[in-house]
């Protein structure tokens, strides 16, 4: 995994999962969900990198999670977990449910917030000043929501975009739940 976070040919690291991935799933595979679902902005270049795990069995269970990590780049232990769980899966693998792993849902706000000429130390958001658990669009629809947890202020740390799914970031959540025909995200 740690090949795919940094390496630049997703196809090399498809083909070397491959050879150990237990008989349980049909397919593991390792995507950059922005090529995926071609969801592209011109101010972002990094990969926003997932493990499918298909099991053989899950269309007969109808179960399908998503994990997701480090959506606020202030909170890169959460990587850590979604690598555990990724180990976990070979070590161990779930029968009957699609898994897909993200360990890393907002590389643009995690580099921007980890380089050394950083102006924004521990910022939660990508690198657009974008609070992504707020850019989604029941944040706005729900009046409970929108109350207490969306804030119009740029620069406020709850500051919901411009408008919802604005961020490529949760345009490829999105797209990845709605694929996946997700009944658990975690």
């Amino acid at each position: 995994l740690w090949h795919a976070r940094h390496a630049s040919n997703v196809d090399t690291c498809n083909a070397s999962t491959s050879s150990f991935a237990p008989s349980t799933y049909s397919v593991v595979q390792i995507a950059d969900l922005r090529k995926r679902y071609n969801i592209f902005n011109h101010h972002t270049q990094h990969k926003i990198g997932a493990v499918f795990f298909n099991a053989k069995d899950a269309h007969a269970t109808n179960c399908s999670a998503v994990v997701v990590a480090a959506y606020h780049a202030r909170e890169p232990a959460t990587t850590n977990v979604a690598i555990s769980v990724v180990s976990r899966l070979f070590k161990d693998p779930v029968d009957a449910c699609d898994v897909a792993v993200v360990w890393n849902a907002n590389p643009s706000g995690y580099h921007q917030m980890w380089s050394s000429d950083s102006d924004r130390p521990m910022q939660r958001k990508n690198a657009q000043n974008v609070d992504l658990n707020r850019n989604f669009p029941s944040h706005r629809a729900l009046p409970p929501l929108r109350k207490y947890n969306v804030d119009a202020n740029e620069t406020s740390q709850t500051y919901a975009g411009s408008h919802a799914s604005s961020e490529e970031e949760t345009r490829v959540l999105l797209a990845l739940t709605k694929e996946r025909n997700a009944n658990l995200v975690l």
